[in-house]
């Protein structure tokens, strides 16, 4: 009996306490681990939205910068010929050394915002329609229905 209440007394062989101490009640995997996850979500919320501003301010506004039409060097015609053009817009410019027409596409026709005057002073019957395009050519129908290939 005397062995029983000496047993009953000693620290080591007393059962462990369920209370943690200190840091230690913070550490278990159910409290830290989704304060990691919520914090790295923020991080990559802010850095994203930071971006996002920066992009706006250097674009002067939210929409990105429009691209420049590429140019086109067409010999087939009476005069040299540039034309500026890029796929997926819907713009297109002719340009010879005293000339300037805009235009614009649709369904791949071109419809030149002043046809009669730029045709009189190109002293031709400017494109009517893009028929194919790439990154180094485009193939015009000209006013008389041929075919004209220009180069980049």
């Amino acid at each position: 009996m005397n062995s029983e209440i000496k047993h009953a007394q000693d620290p080591a062989s007393a059962p462990p306490t369920a209370k943690a101490h200190g840091i230690k009640k913070y550490m278990s995997i159910g409290t830290i681990l989704p304060a990691i996850v919520v914090t790295g979500l923020v991080v990559v919320a802010l850095v994203t939205i930071t971006g996002i501003v920066r992009k706006a301010i250097d674009n002067k506004g939210l929409m990105p910068r429009p691209a420049a039409l590429s140019s086109y060097v067409c010999n087939g015609f009476a005069v040299p010929v540039h034309i500026a053009y890029r796929h997926g817009m819907d713009a297109v410019q002719l340009r010879t050394s005293n000339v300037a027409l805009k235009g614009a596409i649709l369904n791949g026709k071109i419809k030149w915002e002043q046809p009669a005057n730029g045709s009189e002073a190109l002293e031709f019957t400017p494109p009517t329609e893009i028929v194919y395009d790439d990154a180094k050519s485009i193939r015009l129908i000209d006013g008389s229905g041929k075919i004209q290939e220009c180069q980049r």
